[in-house]
């Protein structure tokens, strides 16, 4: 049976992400290759307008009712700041935004973002598995033993936080919701991490390597 590999990459505040670049990688897990360019769809103010690097996906691809809400520019964009020893040119940059009191977190995923409720916590908004785009989705065959990714947070509060968080699924159309694990019959293993602010200032970033297990959750 196929599996699939599902990322999300979430933060509150703002963050830079960028990836290992050896061992087993996931598709443009390194931001090099082409943005693709969103416009032209409706939000509350205007129109949706904006970049996703090629593969991974935030609130310009996503569907549901309140992506009108949620898709803001700038959200995240392309950045030249890069980890130590990279032999890449860029990083990306998640930030939060707010629209009429509603936050809306900075993520990322290589699966797609579902906007249903004003509510952050609603079930209505979730991360998935979309099987019939194949840029929404990444088959893999076998369960990696831990996946490593580099990232700086920078938050203006110490109690804010940001999370990583990787699921590897059987053949179904996978839902992650916020903060909770995905369905138990679909997944095989997932790799967490939370971590608060890796700086006190947005004019110092530097970037922190983690090594995060994958921990079994059953079979498919």
């Amino acid at each position: 049976m196929r599996k699939y590999i599902y990322l999300f990459v979430c933060v509150l505040i703002a963050g830079i992400s960028s990836a290992q670049d050896y061992g087993t990688q996931i598709p443009n897990g390194d931001f090099e290759s082409d943005w693709k360019k969103y416009s032209g769809g409706k939000k509350l103010f205007g129109t949706i307008s904006g970049t996703e690097p090629y593969c991974w996906h935030s609130f310009m691809s996503a569907e549901g009712s309140k992506t009108v809400l949620a898709a803001v520019k700038d959200q995240i964009d392309k950045r030249t700041d890069k980890r130590p020893g990279s032999k890449g040119t860029y990083s990306v940059r998640l930030k939060s935004s707010s629209t009429l009191g509603i936050v809306a977190n900075g993520s990322l995923t290589n699966g797609r973002m579902y906007c249903g409720s004003t509510s952050a916590t609603s079930d209505d908004n979730h991360l998935f598995t979309d099987r019939g785009t194949d840029e929404f989705n990444m088959p893999i065959s076998v369960v990696p033993d831990s996946i490593t990714v580099w990232l700086c947070f920078y938050a203006n509060s110490d109690g804010s936080y940001a999370a990583f968080h990787a699921a590897v699924h059987g053949d179904s159309d996978f839902i992650l919701y916020s903060g909770k694990d995905g369905k138990a019959d679909q997944q095989v293993a997932d790799a967490n991490l939370e971590y608060t602010r890796t700086t006190t200032s947005g004019d110092n970033l530097p970037w922190i390597r983690a090594s995060v297990p994958f921990l079994a959750k059953g079979t498919c």
